[in-house]
């Protein structure tokens, strides 16, 4: 049978779920997406022939949400059997904390992830999380320039907190969280906020915040709530629970705002941990295609009578009932009167004793991160480098390991300096390896390590000459002293001089 292309327009609890994304039955797990395209099937809206596989039918989603993150407004597209009552049917094969809104006809050009231009967000939190770290605890030892504890206590008890369920912020306390938020917004390079990313590694760490508001706080249930609304371009995994976990820790610390900006500083030597929200309190409102919308105001098309802008208004109450009769149940259960998921987490945050969260506090010293490699180790990986081809645009290359196997390593040039914090940071400190490919041991080379000839000792040559001085850059930007092994920028293969920040 004719399929279409549509907008399934979905909400969902995502308690009980790995995730939004889809994974192969034979892996075991349970996603929204496996969900939801299994009752696709039993609907009649996929074919028997395309029932293995979701990307038959171009399946893609406008937002992917992590584990227990739930969804009041979410939009999967894909070429679809048209049937009567599409919604009920699905509806009829879906858990009832998984809905499908509307099922709305859109062009065949139409791709939920790429016509996606924003994407609304709130996070709602107990305000009990802005107290100041509690007596006793690793945190406040730090923030008093005490001596840590011997043993961190329980900041709160599993017989239930009085205080803490009684808690109601100020309008101080409010307002110093409200003085941190500018920090994420605009175009901000958020590699602290997403697992094994470094600084200035990838573009697809910069991220654009548009808005993000602080609501009145509210009382329900008991415990005092707050909900923080953030409206961005898109986001990278964790990004938003790690901007909220850090946000949280910094007001209740007194953290200033220029520590918070210093988290996004692309020319930092190396990655500094931030602490993770609840997944609880995460909520995807809705994704936004205003362009696409607009386009079909503006441009008809001939298939105008069976297309229609993809908004949520319509859908609203429905969403809003899913609100009160699954996610906002999960949000009481993280939050009882004994043990609360929210309560634990600070308790942990404050009882932690690494020197990882040292930057939180009213006298912020440097961000701890990981020290640049040393120039040894750069020698010692550049010297197994060896260039094989280039466009113009990107370099392959190919790496020995060391242990007589190569791996083959492709690199884009889209920005200066590239050889150095692309090469170093991805390689020679051992992160990144995810992006090559490993070879059999004798695969083909351009000259062997123990005689390479001339022009690849040549070539290697350059490349530890460009690795010591980004090595002695980071280490004068850092210390303020300069390094012996080299006293002046070096320009290497008539290049420009070499800089801190790869420029």
């Amino acid at each position: 049978m004719p399929k279409r292309k549509c907008a399934v327009l979905i909400g969902y609890s995502g308690k009980g779920f790995n995730g939004m994304q889809y994974h192969p039955p034979e892996a075991g797990v349970t996603t929204v997406e496996g969900t939801l395209f299994e009752a696709l099937f039993k609907a009649g809206a996929v074919s028997a022939d395309n029932s293995d596989d979701p990307f038959k039918i171009g399946f893609q989603r406008a937002a992917r949400t992590d584990s227990g993150v739930h969804a009041l407004g979410n939009v999967i597209s894909a070429f679809l059997i048209m049937r009567p009552n599409m919604v009920e049917a699905i509806n009829a094969h879906l858990p009832p904390s998984v809905r499908v809104w509307d099922v709305i006809r859109v062009q065949n050009g139409f791709n939920a992830h790429t016509l996606c231009e924003s994407r609304y967000y709130s996070y709602t939190f107990p305000t009990y999380l802005l107290r100041p770290p509690a007596v006793g605890t690793f945190m406040h030892a730090h923030m008093n320039g005490l001596p840590p504890p011997t043993a961190a206590p329980s900041l709160y008890s599993l017989d239930g907190d009085m205080e803490r369920l009684e808690y109601r912020a100020s309008d101080d306390v409010l307002e110093n969280l409200r003085a941190l938020i500018p920090a994420y917004i605009g175009r901000r390079q958020f590699h602290n906020f997403t697992p094994d990313m470094l600084p200035g590694e990838s573009m697809s760490a910069y991220r654009k915040m548009f808005r993000i508001t602080l609501g009145d706080p509210f009382v329900r249930g008991g415990v005092e709530w707050a909900r923080v609304t953030i409206f961005g371009q898109s986001f990278m995994m964790h990004q938003i629970r790690k901007m909220m976990g850090t946000l949280l820790v910094a007001a209740r610390t007194g953290t200033p705002l220029a520590a918070l900006r210093a988290l996004m500083d692309r020319r930092a030597p190396g990655r500094t941990h931030t602490p993770r929200a609840p997944a609880q309190g995460l909520i995807l409102d809705h994704p936004v295609f205003e362009g696409y919308n607009q386009k079909l105001l503006n441009e008809p098309h001939p298939n105008a009578t069976t297309t229609a802008e993809v908004v949520f208004n319509q859908v609203r109450d429905k969403m809003e009932t899913l609100y009160e009769e699954w996610v906002w149940p999960d949000l009481m259960e993280a939050e009882p009167m004994c043990v609360s998921v929210f309560a634990l987490w600070m308790n942990a945050v404050d009882g932690y004793d690494g020197p990882d969260l040292s930057y939180f506090g009213p006298d912020t010293a440097a961000l701890p991160s990981d020290p640049p490699p040393s120039p040894e180790v750069l020698h010692d990986v550049t010297s197994h480098m060896e260039e094989l081809e280039s466009d113009g645009s990107r370099v392959r290359f190919m790496y020995n390991t060391g242990d007589g196997s190569w791996m083959h390593a492709t690199i884009p040039t889209h920005r200066p300096g590239w050889r150095d914090r692309r090469f170093i940071d991805n390689i020679a400190d051992g992160r990144g390896r995810e992006r090559l490919v490993p070879q059999p041991v004798g695969a083909p080379a351009v000259g062997e390590v123990e005689s390479p000839p001339a022009e690849v000792t040549a070539l290697w040559e350059r490349r530890r000459a460009r690795a010591v001085a980004f090595h002695d850059a980071l280490v004068e930007e850092q210390t303020g002293v300069v390094s012996e092994t080299s006293t002046d920028p070096i320009s290497v293969d008539g290049g420009a001089p070499i800089t801190v920040d790869g420029g």
